[in-house]
């Protein structure tokens, strides 16, 4: 497989909830929240099967609200491992999922069932050996305390750290096009880049009509501006 993408809510959480009950051994979850009845049933099944399962949640948004506290009880009243996300961060956004050291989830959606049936989201997921690495020693350094290294040459991009960077030097390295969709568009020095970039592709196209050499998508009640003509900037 190496690579693949699940798309939602085309796809529903089918591929996911197949994967859980696919388990054999060991069952790694971090998730920012994670409310959906489908999935909860899911993980507490492999538990009962004899899956090592651990579960880190974020506890609490950064206006104070719970999100997890009903689904934490319910899998500690399952005999799950259950922890808080490590308290070095103000909170924790990952959402991701090992099967047993050889699969990893990389997903931009929450385990709630509104991110699996109604909004725009995506999972990537890989069986590279680099790729399910760093995803396993990063949930292992938050649930020792440790400090994670998320160096340079990661396969993947890790924030905080060199992740700004990363993705600074993807959107410089664009030369035709570069389609961008995002909840939010916030940080100025990516928006910077962006405009730039789209100056670059606006210089280097032929006089003829193109197809925009920049698209960027905002989440709903997210703006995101530019002067330039060929960046076009929509949302939902």
């Amino acid at each position: 497989m190496a690579r693949s993408l699940i798309v939602l809510p085309d796809d529903s959480a089918k591929p996911i909830l197949e994967a859980i009950d696919n388990a054999s051994r060991t069952l790694r979850v971090k998730m920012f929240v994670f409310s959906d009845s489908s999935l909860l049933k899911a993980v507490i099944a492999a538990r009962r099967r004899g899956v090592n399962v651990r579960v880190m949640l974020n506890p609490a948004r950064r206006n104070g609200e719970h999100d997890n506290d009903a689904t934490r009880k319910a899998l500690e009243r399952a005999d799950i491992h259950v922890k808080d996300a490590n308290p070095a961060f103000d909170l924790t956004h990952e959402k991701s999922m090992v099967i047993d050291d050889d699969t990893a989830f990389v997903k931009s959606l929450n385990w709630a069932t509104k991110n699996l049936t109604e909004t725009r989201d995506y999972a990537v997921v890989t069986t590279r050996r680099h790729d399910v690495a760093e995803v396993v020693e990063c949930f292992e350094a938050d649930w020792q305390r440790h400090a994670f290294d998320a160096h340079r040459k990661s396969h993947l991009i890790w924030c905080p750290g060199p992740g700004r960077d990363r993705i600074c030097q993807f959107i410089d390295q664009a030369r035709h096009r570069l389609f961008v969709q995002n909840e939010r568009f916030q940080d100025m020095v990516i928006l910077e880049r962006l405009v730039r970039a789209s100056r670059r592709g606006g210089a280097r196209s032929p006089p003829r009509p193109l197809q925009p050499a920049i698209r960027v998508r905002a989440g709903s009640g997210q703006r995101a501006a530019s002067q330039e003509p060929a960046a076009a900037v929509g949302g939902h």
